[in-house]
């Protein structure tokens, strides 16, 4: 059976509808590492990120489109004042920002030192999440918004060289 050239553009068409109407999936991957290394990195789908700033790092996106993106880097390391709430106060404000925003997801992960400057506040979200501070340790998060609350998406977990965390497999259904 030969496939005319028109055909096939229209099947195309069509499978692109669908994806749009019936919603998809979507692969993420990450790398949150601590003190000893230089960036952490969050993959969507075959696009890498690569992040550097010291602290949260942070990408918001609509999974149906990931090209509209959000990113924050909030350094809460512990050279800023301590109890300095503007680092914490600005990632809550992000979050607030994106939950409300049905279907889009949050993936987080931290670079050398993300613990001795946050707010209790800030500290008390993550420990909702089930992440475990420390010292110059590392994590990372999934989140997506059913747009009232933030659900955490689970992956597969490793961690190596004692301060790097891996988060793979994570799919995202929009």
């Amino acid at each position: 059976m030969k496939i005319k050239k028109n055909d096939f553009l229209l099947l195309i068409i069509l499978l692109n509808i669908s994806n749009f109407v019936l919603g998809g999936t979507i692969k993420l991957s990450l790398k949150s590492q601590g003190y000893y290394y230089s960036n952490s990195w969050i993959n969507i789908g075959e696009r890498k990120y690569v992040l550097d700033g010291r602290g949260i790092n942070a990408i918001a996106f609509d999974p149906s489109d990931p090209n509209v993106l959000k990113m924050l880097k909030s350094d809460t390391h512990m050279s800023n004042p301590p109890g300095d709430d503007n680092v914490s106060k600005g990632f809550i404000s992000f979050i607030g920002e994106v939950q409300s925003r049905k279907n889009w997801v949050i993936a987080i992960v931290s670079l050398d030192d993300s613990y001795l400057n946050m707010s209790e506040d800030l500290r008390q979200w993550f420990k909702r999440y089930g992440i475990s501070l420390s010292f110059r340790g590392s994590y990372a998060l999934v989140l997506q918004s059913d747009g009232l609350a933030l659900n955490k998406i689970e992956g597969r977990f490793s961690i190596i060289e004692g301060s790097s965390t891996i988060l793979e497999s994570v799919i995202v259904s929009y």
